[in-house]
């Protein structure tokens, strides 16, 4: 989300003013203290940034190094049974 604020070229309390969202709330997202602020948060963000919900999610995703979806969800041979 910073880099999508910095694109628009806003401070985090300009990013507050427009979007009603706290500073403090902005920050916490920013530095992923805050996984899941809830739509209302993210779509007024969204607004605020003119961007589409779905393009502000997506940049969020990377930010996060969501690129790992697909991976298989096996980290290793299974136990051994019995001996």
């Amino acid at each position: 989300m910073r880099q999508a604020r910095d694109d628009a070229g806003l401070t985090r309390k300009q990013l507050s003013e427009l979007s009603g969202v706290s500073g403090h709330t902005i920050a916490k997202i920013e530095q992923a203290a805050v996984t899941d602020p809830g739509f209302s948060v993210v779509a007024a963000i969204a607004g605020a940034l003119a961007l589409p919900l779905d393009d502000l999610v997506r940049r969020a995703s990377r930010a996060q190094g969501a690129s790992g979806r697909g991976n298989s969800t096996a980290t290793g041979p299974p136990d051994r049974i019995g001996g």
